[in-house]
């Protein structure tokens, strides 16, 4: 994910992806790997918009164990 600094125009996402159940513990790069590449064959199927790899983001929360 890139931030912008402040006055800087910020770029978002086309896509996103959300990890699903018992996915918490990989990491963004992980669930990119095979979440993007499902949404853009989705996309094609449903005759939608073309999006590239890039234009994908993960929405990722690492939930840490209880202490």
């Amino acid at each position: 994910m890139t931030y912008a600094a402040p006055g800087e125009a910020v770029v978002m996402a086309k896509g996103v992806v959300v990890h699903g159940l018992g996915k918490q513990y990989l990491g963004p790069h992980t669930l990119h790997g095979g979440g993007a590449p499902a949404l853009l064959d989705g996309l094609r199927a449903a005759d939608a918009p073309t999006l590239r790899l890039d234009d994908v983001e993960v929405a990722f929360c690492l939930q840490l164990p209880p202490a």
